[in-house]
């Protein structure tokens, strides 16, 4: 579980993978039960990382099915070369697209927890400066 701003691609891109490992069932192409709204606190992790991806994505984007299909495929020891072979998607594009949507939701992971840090810095500092 990662807690704080120390998200990057290939972080999410395995910690997704851990969740499809954990949770095989979890969804691809339905939607979630939880809101990003609702992650002011604890970690990002399994459920809560795929609707963080799906609020940053778009739930119905490529990039986001991409991007779960990926990790689901590798968490299942499965091929991502048959993968895209048997959907006709190409092999260069979809790990392009895939990195790219797994730096862009850790950015907006990152942004979220220094917005979260801050909110909560920020008043004690000038607590503490005015005593």
């Amino acid at each position: 579980m990662i807690y704080g701003a120390n998200w990057d691609g290939p972080k999410v891109l395995a910690r997704l993978e851990e969740t499809f490992r954990r949770l095989p069932d979890a969804p691809i192409y339905s939607p979630t039960r939880f809101r990003f709204e609702l992650l002011a606190t604890g970690p990002v992790d399994g459920l809560k990382l795929i609707a963080a991806s799906a609020h940053t994505l778009g739930a119905g984007s490529e990039a986001h099915v991409w991007l779960l299909t990926r990790a689901a495929c590798v968490a299942r020891g499965s091929s991502l070369v048959a993968l895209c072979r048997i959907h006709g998607w190409p092999r260069t594009r979809f790990y392009a697209v895939t990195d790219a949507a797994a730096g862009e939701v850790a950015d907006a992971l990152n942004r979220r927890a220094s917005a979260l840090l801050n909110a909560k810095v920020t008043p004690l500092a000038r607590d503490q400066g005015e005593t």
